[in-house]
C-alpha cells in the first residue's frame, strides 16, 4: 500500500519566511566568500612581497641605475665569507697575527659598519662604471682575461716571451 502523500499548503507567510532564509543563506554564503577571497589575498601578497618584492626594493640609486636589496645581501655575504676565510687563515698561525683576528671579528661583528662599506663599494662601482660609459671607455674580456693572468702569474698559453735584456758581457778577473 502506497501513502498518500498529501501536497504541503505553502502560505504567503511560509513562502515570505522562506524567501528571507534564501536570502540570508545568499548573503552568509558571499559574505564568507568575500571574506576568503580577501584572506586568501592576504596570505598570498604577503607570501609575494616576503619572497619577491623586498628582494627587487633599491638600497640605493644611482644616476637611474639602483642597488636592489638581494644585490646587496649577496654582496654581504660574500664579503663576510671573505673575512671569515681571512680569520680562519690567520689563526692558523697563532699568536702571531692575533691582532688581526680580534679586529676582523669586531669588524664582522658590527653589521652596521660592515654593511655602509660594502653598500658604499658597490656604489662606487656604479659611479665608475656609469663615468667610463660616459667616456666610452670599454675593456674586453681578453683585457681581463690577461690581467688576471698577470696579477697571478698564470698564462694559459706558456708564459709570455720574455724582453730583451742587456747581454752580459765578460770582464777581466783581476
Amino acid at each position: 500500500m502506497a501513502k498518500n502523500v498529501t501536497p504541503k499548503i505553502v502560505t504567503k507567510k511560509h513562502q515570505a519566511r522562506l524567501d528571507r532564509e534564501n536570502t540570508q543563506r545568499r548573503n552568509i554564503l558571499i559574505g564568507v566568500t568575500v571574506i576568503a577571497v580577501l584572506v586568501i589575498l592576504v596570505i598570498g601578497y604577503g607570501v609575494l612581497d616576503s619572497l619577491y618584492l623586498q628582494q627587487i626594493r633599491p638600497v640605493a640609486k644611482v644616476d637611474g641605475q639602483s642597488i636592489t636589496v638581494r644585490d646587496f645581501k649577496n654582496m654581504v655575504r660574500y664579503q663576510r665569507y671573505n673575512l671569515v676565510n681571512q680569520i680562519v687563515q690567520f689563526q692558523q698561525y697563532g699568536d702571531y697575527f692575533k691582532s688581526y683576528v680580534e679586529s676582523y671579528q669586531s669588524y664582522l661583528d658590527n653589521t652596521e659598519t660592515l654593511g655602509q662599506d660594502v653598500l658604499d663599494r658597490m656604489v662606487d662601482n656604479l659611479v665608475v662604471a656609469q663615468e667610463a660609459k660616459a667616456e666610452n671607455i670599454t675593456v674586453s674580456n681578453a683585457e681581463v682575461d690577461a690581467a688576471l693572468q698577470a696579477a697571478f702569474d698564470f698564462y694559459a698559453n706558456g708564459t709570455p716571451t720574455p724582453t730583451l735584456t742587456i747581454t752580459p758581457f765578460a770582464t777581466g778577473t783581476p
